[in-house]
């Protein structure tokens, strides 16, 4: 191809090295920085609770929909190191009738809200506050979808236990 043509339509035009290195700090930047979202978890994680607020309003939540759920007394909220984030199901097929769950940090979804939320604001091109409320958003998804997946448990658990019991 001459100087300066541009390739026909189908034809690959060749990079130049400083063209790949551009292209290889643009992608290596998501890698990097979910790297240091996973060492930023590990550091906000590493003392016992430190998100207890949200693992606290979690546990809040899961109980009293499972006692509107599955009825009164299927579930009692209790304190776990100081948090109130000990969710015991309760039914009579359950081993000692009941079944002792602790909403941790990594339960809550904390994790994933973060992972998402770089990756949403890692997005070129999108104007900030749009960012920022799709990042509101997808971590209000993620926080819904946990609830239901706690919710879940309580009629595995009761299918389980009934079907193989001890």
């Amino acid at each position: 191809m001459a100087e300066g043509e541009k390739p026909l339509q189908g034809e690959v035009e060749d990079l130049s090295w400083a063209e790949v290195a551009q292209l290889g700090r643009t992608y290596l930047k998501i890698p990097l920085a979910l790297l240091l979202v996973e060492v930023f978890y590990w550091f906000i994680t590493q003392p016992t609770n430190t998100l207890g607020l949200i693992q606290e309003s979690e546990a809040w939540i899961w109980y009293h929909l499972t006692e509107l759920i599955y009825g009164p007394g299927a579930a009692t909220l209790s304190d776990y190191n100081g948090w109130t984030t000990l969710v015991t199901l309760q039914h009579p097929s359950f081993n000692y009738d009941e079944i002792r769950l602790y909403v941790s940090d990594e339960c809550a979804g904390v994790y994933e809200m973060l992972f998402i939320t770089v990756l949403i604001m890692m997005t070129t091109g999108v104007p900030q506050r749009l960012r920022i409320k799709s990042a509101l958003v997808a971590c209000g998804i993620v926080y819904v979808l946990n609830i239901i997946r706690l919710l879940v448990l309580y009629p595995l658990a009761v299918s389980g236990c009934t079907e193989y019991p001890d």
